[in-house]
């Protein structure tokens, strides 16, 4: 339930989706979303070992397993959802409690990255009743994070986001028009996971959007970035370009959101 489709091959995730599709075993809570990804994940690697390796190698040194069950969680719940078996609130409460897991117990640091992207993409359709299982995917590195006639094209981040597009020439380069972003101290993530976790709906959506902001023009998110407090706000930081994220940046931010400053995107989208 992540954004493991960069570390599958197009053959592997198209076959994963297959298995998924012709999987005829119920998917309507956690305990049968695991149980059916793992069991299509083993019969692949049984079946396909040399398409579906599970030893590292050195251009992949990643848990080739892991990055094969993880993919096929993450379709297995969206089957789910097709299916009407499982309904939203049960799909955003599963992937709430795996990203808690997964920052808390594995180091995963764009665990909540992964969650705030998706529930920016559903605070954005107003209801839930017009939320689509197709909404709940976390976008590829390369692909934007949302599409909107209503707000262009978006890229989604928070805290101490890399700019994956970014050059030395321009921080801000990219196909993306607009942006998203939100600071969340690690009290307000775990209050994300909870409000998530006890399908409390419309409070998770409040809860993001009032700790972030909408800019139609990225330029001038680099601007306000950059005017937030003293020292730039977007800086090449080694081989990246980032925003300086910190305890001063976070209470700048959630100030100039408190004062107006800078509108949040709970105001944004009750406009």
């Amino acid at each position: 339930m992540a954004r493991y489709e960069n570390s599958l091959s197009t053959l592997q995730a198209r076959t994963i989706l297959s298995a998924v599709s012709d999987f005829s075993g119920i998917l309507s809570n956690r305990s049968e979303i695991e149980n059916a990804a793992l069991s299509i994940v083993t019969m692949l690697e049984n079946a396909f070992p040399v398409q579906f390796p599970t030893t590292t190698t050195a251009d992949k040194p990643e848990n080739l397993h892991f990055s094969y069950v993880a993919f096929a969680l993450s379709a297995t719940a969206k089957e789910g959802i097709k299916r009407n078996q499982l309904t939203i609130l049960d799909y955003l409460s599963i992937l709430a409690d795996v990203k808690e897991e997964n920052e808390t117990g594995k180091s995963d640091y764009g665990a909540f990255g992964d969650l705030f992207e998706i529930l920016v993409r559903c605070a954005m359709m107003r209801k839930l009743a017009l939320v689509r299982w197709s909404m709940l995917t976390v976008k590829d590195i390369a692909t934007a994070d949302i599409t909107s006639k209503k707000f262009g094209v978006v890229e989604v981040g928070h805290n101490g986001k890399t700019l994956t597009f970014g050059t030395l020439f321009d921080y801000m380069d990219g196909d993306y028009t607009s942006v998203v972003y939100g600071v969340f101290s690690d009290d307000d993530k775990k209050e994300v996971y909870t409000l998530c976790r006890e399908k409390q709906y419309e409070k998770a959506l409040d809860y993001i959007c009032s700790y972030s902001a909408y800019w139609a023009n990225k330029y001038d998110f680099q601007k306000d970035m950059d005017n937030l407090t003293r020292g730039k706000g977007i800086t090449a930081k080694g081989a990246n370009i980032q925003v300086v994220y910190n305890a001063g940046k976070y209470s700048a931010f959630v100030n100039a959101l408190e004062n107006g400053i800078i509108p949040s995107l709970a105001e944004t989208l009750n406009r």
